[in-house]
């Protein structure tokens, strides 16, 4: 559990590094990747590829929280 909230917090880091050098975030894209991340996770694929597409979701989440309480 504490690896998984220190991982967490570098991608907060992360996305807020992010923000600081590109303020304005291209939603449409976010969009599309989250609609792109529901449908692969839909669809009947490897458990690998299951778990990287759900840790990169929790990444993107995380960035539009950021993005939202800017």
């Amino acid at each position: 559990m504490k690896q998984h909230k220190s991982s967490m917090y570098h991608t907060v880091c992360y996305g807020s590094k992010l923000l600081e050098q590109k303020k304005k975030i291209e939603w449409d894209l976010i969009v599309r990747t989250l609609t792109i991340i529901k449908t692969s996770v839909g669809s009947k694929s490897s458990l690998m590829w299951h778990k990287s597409i759900i840790s990169q979701q929790r990444k993107l989440l995380i960035l539009v929280n950021i993005v939202q309480t800017e």
